[in-house]
């Protein structure tokens, strides 16, 4: 049973891989959803518009791209899908197929799968990301009542779960935690597998071809010495946590300007 790919690309030099690697996703995917940014350019936008089977959705706002990816592979009687931000996707391809295709192949054994990194590939990503993104996943163990790693950007839905995640949120934030708690809620089992190609995908940037072991270690050490990279990996991780404590305390991350927004309306509303 094949699978359709949802996922959030914002390019950056991949088109030449993106170009070598398509066919395989083709081969392997019924569909392939990709949400970019308006800032897309005209040859990224022109490729994905040439391709069979692919649909670009334009992403009207930052932040809505995981979402907005979601609900058009919904749209298109997918049953079940593969969620993935692109960019990780094509290092996964390009670096590990083997494990990519046997990974295919498990999703539509599971509601909701969880696609995390081992410590092989966590261990790839610089420290600012490593490390705050622990605190995030010792969150989520807990909250999940077992062990996982939220932060690889993959996950495997069936249609049912990924409806659940429509229907409870709205676009923007993260997801990362906030949607295998709101389908743990919903009576839906999550399942956890970790995966060695979920590995840094950043230093992949305007090559030809991924990132050696090496080449990804020195741009994970040119990355960290920025402390602004530090400050925002932070934030994030703060983010993520907020998101996932408000849908288990069953309130959206934006419930009070979300709460806000219905008392404004109704007081605008004509009277019945």
């Amino acid at each position: 049973m094949k699978v359709t790919l949802a996922g959030t690309w914002s390019p950056r030099g991949e088109m030449a891989r993106l170009q070598r690697l398509h066919p395989q996703l083709q081969q392997r995917y019924a569909a392939i959803v990709l949400s970019v940014p308006d800032t897309t350019g005209a040859a990224e936008r022109k490729f994905l518009q040439e391709q069979p089977a692919t649909t670009m959705v334009v992403t009207p706002q930052r932040g809505w791209g995981r979402y907005l990816a979601l609900e058009e592979a919904v749209k298109q009687e997918a049953d079940h899908i593969h969620y993935c931000d692109f960019d990780r996707l094509l290092h996964w391809v390009e670096t590990d197929p083997a494990e990519w295709q046997q990974t295919l192949q498990r999703i539509p054994q599971h509601e909701f799968l969880i696609i995390g990194r081992t410590e092989r590939a966590l261990q790839s990503h610089p420290q600012s990301l490593a490390q705050t993104e622990r605190i995030i996943n010792d969150v989520a163990s807990s909250l999940l009542a077992q062990p996982v790693d939220v932060g690889g950007g993959s996950r495997g839905f069936s249609r049912v779960a990924a409806q659940i995640v429509l229907t409870r949120t709205t676009p923007g934030g993260w997801g990362d935690l906030q949607w295998p708690i709101l389908v743990n809620q919903a009576g839906l089992a999550v399942s956890y597998l970790a995966v060695d190609g979920l590995a840094w995908e950043s230093a992949d940037r305007y090559r030809e071809q991924a990132a050696t072991a090496d080449q990804q270690a020195q741009a994970a050490q040119a990355y960290d010495h920025n402390v602004a990279h530090w400050a925002r990996r932070v934030q994030i991780a703060q983010e993520i946590i907020q998101e996932g404590l408000a849908a288990r305390l069953g309130r959206h991350p934006r419930w009070k300007e979300v709460a806000t927004l219905q008392v404004m309306y109704a007081e605008k509303a004509p009277a019945a």
